[in-house]
């Protein structure tokens, strides 16, 4: 007995089973069509796919192989149905609203952006526009060494990492600010470290990639977070909406 896994919605005139993916589970996909739509569906063991890093990435390499056939609406990780036939049956009366969507989706495609600044040179900026924290220091540092000094230097440690992430801060704003109007949607991300200018998904026309990492580019060059140091930029795409499109056989479509 198996049960049949949905990865993704698409028009059933781009359907087709990509020869390059590699299924969760290893079981073998097949085409789901109702109408004018079609679901890519996966033959898996019965019961619930655990969310696991090695499923997610699977789950998510069949959706990059499948998006080269046309627009695709990823499903939700872990969607599980008892036969190909019932995703038939689920997505059938739906195929107006998810026709709509993918036609909405035609041509675009998510890209994550990650804008990073060397650390030193974040913080010798900082210095250079806040000396009174230096002055600080020295003030602390020349006094005797004692439990009060020691709580000083604690307090203004803090004091710093509150204004690096002041202008971190500004930094993503301004990044937001020119990189916004260029895309149909974004998601920003919490930075995984304090000179993390920015970590963000954005949704785009796969024919302004260019153009968008130019764009991040010159915007990341503006910025004095770290002076003159330059940025580390890393642009990941193209790849299936995952973080704008999330479907389940028995809701409507919803943002991620």
């Amino acid at each position: 007995m198996t049960a049949a896994y949905a990865y993704a919605v698409m028009r059933a005139q781009d359907a087709a089973i990509p020869a390059d993916a590699q299924p969760l589970a290893g079981g073998p996909l097949s085409i789901a069509r109702a109408g004018g739509l079609a679901a890519l569906v996966g033959e898996i063991p019965p019961g619930e796919v655990r969310r696991t890093r090695r499923n997610l990435l699977a789950h998510l390499r069949v959706l990059e192989a499948a998006m080269a056939q046309g627009p695709l609406l990823p499903m939700r990780f872990g969607v599980v149905a008892d036969s190909a036939e019932a995703v038939a049956a689920a997505i059938a009366p739906r195929e107006a609203e998810l026709t709509a969507l993918l036609a909405a989706h035609d041509g675009l495609a998510e890209y994550g952006l990650r804008v990073t600044f060397p650390r030193e040179a974040a913080l010798a900026a900082l210095g250079r526009a806040r000396p009174d924290f230096a002055e600080a220091r020295a003030r602390i540092m020349a006094g005797r060494a004692s439990a009060e000094a020691q709580m000083a230097l604690m307090e203004l440690g803090r004091r710093v990492a509150e204004a690096l992430d002041d202008r971190r801060k500004q930094a993503q704003r301004a990044l937001l600010a020119a990189l916004k109007p260029l895309a149909r949607d974004h998601v920003l991300r919490a930075p995984e470290d304090d000179v993390e200018a920015l970590r963000a998904e954005f949704l785009l026309p796969r024919a302004d990639e260019a153009a968008f990492a130019a764009a991040a580019e010159a915007a990341a060059e503006a910025l004095d977070f770290a002076g003159d140091a330059a940025a580390a930029l890393k642009l990941v795409g193209p790849a299936p909406a995952y973080n704008f499109v999330s479907l389940a056989l028995d809701a409507p479509a919803q943002a991620a």
